[in-house]
Formats: structure tokens, sequence, C-alpha cells
């Protein structure tokens, strides 16, 4: 096992000692058995130079509307946890970062369906002192491309406590032992198998939509999970097109996410929506999600722009 899948294989065991749940057990059906039920990792051709390939099983549980099939909010939240891990593996100092953009488009609308696997491979184009980017594809079981995306990190800001806690010799003797501590005290709560709707409990009223960030959708920082948000986007849009006499499409063509502020749990957000060029081009819009910031003023979370076919 080359050097990056060990460390992988660490993180995951630290990741797993913690017990924290969260959004990631909704999106790979995390157990208490195995933190790796789902997906399991293997080195691409340029493993050791820059690019790592996942192979996951899609959940029944992620998957809706008449075809069965995965929407493609779900397929970019997948994309943010994969194109993370590469970067950890292969970045000197280990950290994760934040997100700052993250891109899905389908490939001539392929509908990916309950418990097809997927082949993604995560193409690092550059990691320095604060960025990161990563290209995305995912292919079927032909290996035929059938999406592909990018992803944009933010890497510096994570400290001196956390570098330290991801490199050696910590990582390997005292981070294990803190995880298990620090374990303890998260809920036992399994997410795996919740539903979309469950996941994320939308509230629509006056053409605005509204929910509270919840435990089952942070990442393991401790914040809204950048992938749920992009759910939340894509099941707000959806009810808005099946309100609207004038369009009926609810499957998306592309989705981009721009991510601006941290959300955390027990926060109230709301989702409002804005047409492009309405004349010329319906299918597309901007959906934000807004929270209450200081003096009750509202503070944008993240926007996502939504390309519908």
């Amino acid at each position: 096992m080359t050097a990056p899948l060990v460390y992988l294989e660490k993180f995951f065991q630290i990741q797993h000692r913690m017990k924290k749940p969260g959004f990631g057990e909704v999106l790979f059906n995390r157990g208490a058995s195995s933190d790796m039920k789902n997906f399991s990792i293997s080195p691409s051709q340029e493993a050791e130079v820059s690019s790592l390939t996942f192979n996951y099983r899609v959940p029944a549980h992620l998957c809706r509307n008449e075809n069965n099939a995965l929407p493609l909010s779900c397929l970019l939240a997948v994309f943010d946890d994969v194109s993370s891990w590469p970067v950890i593996a292969f970045d000197t100092l280990h950290r994760p970062g934040v997100s700052v953009n993250l891109y899905a488009e389908r490939i001539n609308n392929f509908a990916i369906k309950a418990d097809s696997k997927l082949k993604i491979v995560c193409k690092i184009n550059k990691i320095g002192r604060k960025m990161g980017f990563i290209e995305l594809e995912a292919m079927d079981a032909n290996d035929v491309v059938v999406a592909f995306g990018r992803h944009v990190k933010y890497l510096d800001g994570m400290g001196k406590l956390f570098e330290t806690a991801m490199t050696e010799p910590c990582f390997s003797t005292l981070t294990p032992q803190l995880a298990k501590i620090f374990g303890k005290v998260y809920s036992s709560t399994d997410y795996s198998n919740t539903s979309l709707t469950e996941t994320i409990p939308l509230s629509f009223e006056d053409g605005k939509g509204s929910f509270i960030v919840a435990e089952n959708q942070l990442n393991p920082m401790g914040t809204l999970h950048g992938g749920a948000q992009a759910i939340a986007a894509e099941l707000f849009g959806g009810m808005q097109r099946r309100r609207s006499t004038s369009t009926s499409s609810t499957k998306l063509k592309s989705l981009e996410v721009n991510y601006i502020s941290a959300s955390p749990p027990g926060k109230m957000l709301w989702l409002t929506s804005e047409t492009f060029a309405k004349e010329e081009n319906p299918n597309l819009n901007m959906i934000k999600i807004w929270k209450d910031g200081r003096g009750g003023k509202r503070t944008v979370v993240s926007d996502a722009i939504l390309h519908w076919s």
C-alpha cells in the first residue's frame, strides 16, 4: 500500500474512534462496524503523483424521483468528501481545508441508479500554501464518464495545533488516544439509511424555504456540510419548479455552489431564489442560503447556481 493510502487508512480509523455522527454517515452508509462500509480506496496510475480513485456504491436511500436515480446534488456532496481525502493524503501538512467552490455536471443527463457502482477519479491540479484545486470524474461500470466536477479548497488557517495533530509523530501516537477520549461525548445515533427529505426537512412558505441545521447535516468540523447545502438548494429549487405551471423538469444538468460562511448546529437557515434571464433561459436560477448575523442582519451562507435540463 502506498504512503498516501496508509495515511488515509489511519485517518479513517481515527475518524471512526471519534464516533461523531454527521452527513458523511448519510452519504456513505457508515455503520458502527466499519468506517468504509460502502466504498473502497484504490490508487490510480498517477496515485504517487496527484490522483486517487475511489469506488462508491450508490445507496438506495439517497435516490429519489420516478427514476430512482441519484440527484446531482448528492453526487456533488460525494465529490465534496471524496476529493478532500486525497488532499489530506498528499498535502505535507495533511490539511482538510474548507470548501470555497464545488461544481458538478451530468453528461447527457445520465441517470445514476441505486446500487450502481461508480469509480470516482480525483486529480489534484495544485496544492499550494493557501489553496487546493481538484478535478473529478465519475465513471460507470464500463469506465464511461457519466459526470465530472471540480473542487476549490482554502487550506490555510487550520492552526498550528491542528497541523501538529495531523502530522507525525502525534498522528500515530497522541491523536488516536485523544480521538478515543473525545469520541465518548458524541451521540451514537445511526444516520445511515436516512432519506434526503428526512435528513434535510425543508419548510416552504411564501416562496421561501427554511430548515434548522441538525447533527446529521454536519461535517467533521461541526458545521453545516457543503454537500448538505447543495442538496437543500436542489430540494428547494425542485419544490419551486413543481409549483410553477411554466416549468416541469426537476432534473439538474449542472450545479455550482460558492461557500461564503459557516453555519453551526441549531441555526435556522432560509432559502431564496432568483431566475436569470427568464425570457432567454428559464432553466437557470440562483438559490441563496441565509442565516441571521449580528444585529439581526442576514448573512449569506452559500449561493448555488442550478441549471435544469
